[in-house]
Protein backbone atom coordinates (compact mmCIF):
# COMPACT_ATOMS: atom_id res chain seq x y z
CA UNK A 1 0.00 0.00 0.00
CA UNK A 2 2.90 2.15 0.51
CA UNK A 3 4.29 1.61 -2.53
CA UNK A 4 1.00 2.55 -4.70
CA UNK A 5 0.95 5.99 -2.45
CA UNK A 6 4.39 6.83 -3.68
CA UNK A 7 3.79 5.86 -7.15
CA UNK A 8 0.07 7.79 -7.13
CA UNK A 9 0.29 10.52 -5.11
CA UNK A 10 -2.62 9.16 -2.49
CA UNK A 11 -3.76 7.45 0.22
CA UNK A 12 -4.19 3.99 -0.88
CA UNK A 13 -5.75 2.99 2.61
CA UNK A 14 -7.81 5.58 2.68
CA UNK A 15 -9.01 5.14 -0.95
CA UNK A 16 -9.63 1.45 0.03
CA UNK A 17 -11.93 2.01 2.82
CA UNK A 18 -13.62 5.52 1.43
CA UNK A 19 -14.59 2.14 -1.53
CA UNK A 20 -15.38 0.31 1.54
CA UNK A 21 -18.04 3.35 3.21
CA UNK A 22 -19.39 4.32 -0.15
CA UNK A 23 -17.79 7.54 0.38
CA UNK A 24 -16.24 9.15 -3.01
CA UNK A 25 -12.08 9.63 -3.32
CA UNK A 26 -10.51 11.27 -6.14
CA UNK A 27 -7.71 9.31 -7.32
CA UNK A 28 -5.20 10.20 -9.85
CA UNK A 29 -5.43 9.17 -13.39
CA UNK A 30 -1.45 8.27 -14.37
CA UNK A 31 1.26 7.57 -11.60
CA UNK A 32 3.55 10.49 -10.09
CA UNK A 33 6.79 8.65 -11.00
CA UNK A 34 8.41 4.99 -10.88
CA UNK A 35 8.62 2.97 -7.90
CA UNK A 36 9.70 -0.59 -6.93
CA UNK A 37 10.70 -2.21 -3.50
CA UNK A 38 13.15 -5.16 -2.81
CA UNK A 39 13.14 -7.69 -0.01
CA UNK A 40 15.95 -9.42 1.17
CA UNK A 41 16.27 -12.67 3.60
CA UNK A 42 19.86 -14.37 3.22
CA UNK A 43 18.85 -17.67 4.36
CA UNK A 44 18.76 -19.63 7.68
CA UNK A 45 21.85 -19.44 10.30
CA UNK A 46 23.36 -16.76 12.44
CA UNK A 47 24.58 -13.34 10.69
CA UNK A 48 27.90 -13.29 11.11
CA UNK A 49 28.35 -9.95 9.58
CA UNK A 50 26.84 -6.87 6.52
CA UNK A 51 28.56 -5.53 4.34
CA UNK A 52 27.53 -2.81 1.83
CA UNK A 53 24.33 -1.89 3.49
CA UNK A 54 25.37 1.75 3.86
CA UNK A 55 26.92 2.09 0.53
CA UNK A 56 23.35 0.58 -1.15
CA UNK A 57 21.03 2.93 0.88
CA UNK A 58 23.26 6.34 -0.30
CA UNK A 59 22.56 5.62 -3.64
CA UNK A 60 19.98 8.36 -5.11
CA UNK A 61 17.29 5.93 -5.95
CA UNK A 62 16.36 4.64 -2.73
CA UNK A 63 13.97 6.60 -0.76
CA UNK A 64 13.54 4.66 1.90
CA UNK A 65 15.31 1.23 3.39
CA UNK A 66 14.59 -0.93 6.51
CA UNK A 67 17.04 -3.10 8.07
CA UNK A 68 15.76 -5.47 10.50
CA UNK A 69 18.89 -8.02 11.18
CA UNK A 70 22.38 -7.19 13.06
CA UNK A 71 25.35 -9.49 13.63
CA UNK A 72 25.10 -12.50 15.90
CA UNK A 73 20.87 -12.63 14.96
CA UNK A 74 19.76 -16.42 14.15
CA UNK A 75 17.85 -16.09 11.32
CA UNK A 76 14.69 -19.22 10.23
CA UNK A 77 14.33 -19.97 6.59
CA UNK A 78 12.12 -17.71 5.18
CA UNK A 79 9.09 -18.74 4.30
CA UNK A 80 7.37 -15.78 3.20
CA UNK A 81 7.37 -11.90 2.15
CA UNK A 82 7.00 -11.15 5.85
CA UNK A 83 10.35 -12.55 7.19
CA UNK A 84 12.61 -10.50 5.04
CA UNK A 85 15.23 -9.14 7.15
CA UNK A 86 15.67 -5.76 4.96
CA UNK A 87 13.55 -3.83 2.52
CA UNK A 88 14.75 -0.82 -0.13
CA UNK A 89 12.12 0.80 -1.98
CA UNK A 90 13.64 2.56 -4.70
CA UNK A 91 12.18 5.73 -7.01
CA UNK A 92 13.59 6.82 -10.73
CA UNK A 93 11.60 8.65 -13.48
CA UNK A 94 12.87 6.30 -15.94
CA UNK A 95 11.13 2.23 -15.50
CA UNK A 96 13.81 0.50 -17.26
CA UNK A 97 16.36 2.04 -14.89
CA UNK A 98 14.22 1.06 -12.01
CA UNK A 99 13.69 -2.45 -13.33
CA UNK A 100 17.95 -2.79 -13.62
CA UNK A 101 18.49 -1.15 -10.14
CA UNK A 102 15.86 -3.34 -8.13
CA UNK A 103 17.34 -6.21 -10.10
CA UNK A 104 21.55 -5.24 -9.31
CA UNK A 105 21.16 -3.30 -5.98
CA UNK A 106 20.20 -6.62 -3.86
CA UNK A 107 23.59 -8.07 -5.16
CA UNK A 108 25.54 -4.86 -3.85
CA UNK A 109 24.39 -6.23 -0.05
CA UNK A 110 26.30 -8.97 1.17
CA UNK A 111 25.24 -10.88 4.31
CA UNK A 112 27.64 -13.29 5.69
CA UNK A 113 25.80 -16.16 7.30
CA UNK A 114 27.28 -18.75 9.54
CA UNK A 115 26.46 -21.79 11.52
Amino acid sequence: MALLGRAWGFDAWDAWLSAHLGLHFPTPTAPSGFHGNVFLHPGAGRVLGIGGWAEAIAAPDVVSAVLEVKQGDVLTARMGTGESVARLDLAHPDPLVLRNRLRDLPHSIRFEIGP
